[in-house]
């Protein structure tokens, strides 16, 4: 009896013995569910990290100041400092700008008397060069923030496309949004962004000057340090990828110049953070994905007790087919295919399943569909791991019938 033949004598069995296959797969449906949702999730989780890393030119070394822990004093750093360390290194660092995360310190943004959330706008205030750095940012419509907006605290704003097409719903350019209280004229739009890693569509840009006095001195007094036009979380452009072990050293001389330390200040390239952060999703789901086979297993248990009980069922047909000639191997190839069959099946419905509850829990983590895909490598695996199981604990079960004596099969009970 070849394989073909075996399938097909396996798949007409577990027709004939549906319910108890249903029941026996069970456990193992639910195991591969929820290693298929963990691996898709991680996937996209990780490709988010490196879409968000992506839309920097080059690279992004990321700069904060905090409090010192021996005086609980705060240092902090001027927009003049930043720009004379951008033209002392002309090779190494293409643009500097400030990072004032609104978004903690608002309600969200007001448009005709109706208030958007903070769970449906992000409010952010940078510099002109920000735009520079970010090179995933076009603009679409209008134009992108000035030095003299930055400079004379101008209340204007460029938006998302969302917020332009969804929010505003119109031409949006020379609207007045309001935030914290202040009216910010629309001047301009930033262009639709398919993969939107970090909700660009959603965003507001402010000029940091204004984004400053929103937050108050509060921002600086209590989270970051300084106070007026001292900045504490910059974003460093480098002009290549590979300046930037060497611009992380020109940044921690300047720090030491101008704040004799530079044990007050994180320096993190935004490439090292996607290592880190690829590492903690590891560290995060690895539980989760243990688990997930250790449940694959107890299933692999469920199928192989269904089928020494299907053994016990099916002695005389056993003996039946030894008497016609089938030797012990075309046993065990029968019901070694019913167990890898049964495997197929669980994967075919835990594939089903699984995408529903991606789904939602994609919708749950605000995680964009799009940057999921089909972790294939993954995938497969998991897949040949679990028929793998299943030809695993369907080897016992498959011994025990070819081991049946065709004469004491016939006459058993």
């Amino acid at each position: 009896m070849n394989i073909k033949q075996a399938f097909h004598i396996s798949f007409q069995s577990l027709l004939k013995n549906k319910m108890r296959a249903l029941q026996s797969t069970s456990i193992f449906i639910v195991a591969l569910i929820s290693v298929f949702t963990v691996i898709c999730i991680a996937q996209g989780l990780l490709n988010q990290i490196k879409i968000q890393v992506a839309n920097y030119n080059f690279g992004v070394i990321w700069v904060s100041v905090y409090e010192r822990m021996d005086t609980f004093s705060r240092d902090t750093l001027t927009d003049e400092d930043w720009q004379r360390l951008v033209q002392e290194n002309p090779d190494l660092i293409c643009a500097v700008s400030p990072i004032v995360y609104v978004f903690n310190y608002v309600d969200g943004l007001v448009y005709d008397d109706k208030l958007y959330g903070n769970n449906e706008v992000i409010i952010e205030g940078v510099n002109e060069d920000f735009i520079k750095i970010n090179k995933v940012l076009q603009i679409e419509q209008g134009r992108f923030l000035q030095h003299m907006d930055v400079e004379r605290e101008q209340n204007v704003c460029v938006i998302g496309s969302n917020i332009a097409n969804k929010i505003i719903d119109g031409n949006a350019l020379g609207q007045s949004v309001k935030i914290a209280g202040n009216n910010f004229s629309v001047i301009g739009v930033l262009k639709e962004i398919d993969v939107d890693a970090e909700n660009w569509n959603n965003t507001v840009l402010l000029p940091s000057s204004c984004a400053l006095k929103i937050t108050g001195a509060d921002y600086h007094a209590e989270t970051f340090g300084g106070i007026g036009s001292y900045f504490s979380s910059y974003f460093v452009g480098v002009k290549s990828a590979e300046s930037v072990v060497d611009a992380r050293v020109a940044i921690r001389s300047m720090l030491e110049s101008c704040l004799n330390t530079t044990d007050v200040a994180n320096i993190t390239p935004l490439k090292w953070q996607e290592k880190q952060m690829s590492q903690g999703l590891s560290v995060v789901f690895a539980p989760f994905v243990l688990f997930s086979f250790l449940v694959l297993m107890v299933g692999g248990c469920g199928i192989m007790n269904m089928m020494v009980v299907l053994v016990k069922e099916r002695t005389k047909e056993i003996g039946i087919r030894k008497a016609f000639g089938a030797t012990n191997t075309d046993i065990q190839k029968q019901f070694l295919c019913e167990s890898v069959c049964i495997t197929i099946i669980g994967c075919v419905v835990g594939i089903v399943f699984a995408v529903p509850i991606i789904y939602i829990v994609c919708a749950i983590l605000h995680l964009p569909l799009d940057v999921i895909g089909i972790p294939l490598i993954p995938l497969v695996g998991t897949v040949l791991v679990a028929v793998g199981t299943g030809m695993l604990f369907g080897t016992y079960p498959a011994q025990q019938a070819a081991k049946l004596e065709p004469v004491a099969a016939i006459n058993s009970d």
